[in-house]
């Protein structure tokens, strides 16, 4: 940083949210860790921090359960807090008293099946996603992943074929291309040393005191 440099404007500060939840667990763990995450970030909105940010993780456990940030950071939004007011009988009376709420999205969601919440806070425009806990198997046999490329087929010369996250995210209009998987260990040994100006002589000199390792893989 250049000496006497000063950053031109005030400092705004925000949250950032992983969402760390350490075992053991209980019923309630989740919910508890949300509810208390949208109580900070009331508190941090009567202080004036101006930003909330929060991660998207999946297929983690104890280290982030945010697999839905979308959902999270509506809930904070005072615009989709008031569309979940109007679905809930009550709710948009008491929408500022976060007991209340809770006790309200309780008695009204729980005795409805996940599908039938989906359909009413959806059909309201209030972000939601029904939880699936065998999504992370169920994935790589679901034909729209496939059609999408969100999961794909590769294969690696040490472990053979396997399936595979593919095209998660594309920002580009130009196409995307899956590449094979990771590669073996050795496996560019020779296309390294060759490109740091060893000769071809110096390396067989060394992959025959196996000072290097080399690995051909032969794909299937």
């Amino acid at each position: 940083m250049e000496k006497g440099w000063h950053y031109p404007g005030p400092v705004r500060f925000g949250l950032f949210y992983e969402h760390q939840l350490p075992r053991p667990w209980t019923d309630d763990s989740e919910f508890r860790l949300l509810q208390n995450a949208l109580e900070q970030c009331e508190l941090a909105d009567a202080l004036g921090i101006e930003y909330v940010w929060e991660v998207e993780h999946h297929f983690l456990e104890e280290y982030s359960h945010s697999s839905a940030p979308e959902v999270f950071l509506a809930a904070v939004s005072a615009e989709e807090r008031a569309r979940l007011g109007k679905v809930v009988d009550g709710l948009d009376v008491v929408i500022e008293d976060a007991e209340r709420v809770e006790e309200l999205l309780t008695s009204q969601l729980a005795s409805r099946t996940a599908a039938e919440c989906f359909a009413l806070l959806d059909g309201a425009g209030v972000p939601v996603e029904i939880v699936d806990e065998t999504f992370c198997r169920s994935i790589f046999d679901d034909p729209v992943a496939k059609s999408s490329q969100l999961v794909t087929e590769s294969w690696s010369g040490s472990v053979g074929r396997f399936e595979d996250p593919g095209l998660l995210v594309n920002l580009s209009p130009a196409a995307c291309v899956i590449q094979r998987g990771p590669s073996m260990c050795g496996e560019h040994s020779r296309e390294i040393l060759l490109e740091h100006g060893y000769s071809l002589a110096e390396i067989d000199d060394l992959a025959t005191e196996r000072v290097i390792l080399e690995a051909t893989p032969t794909e299937p």
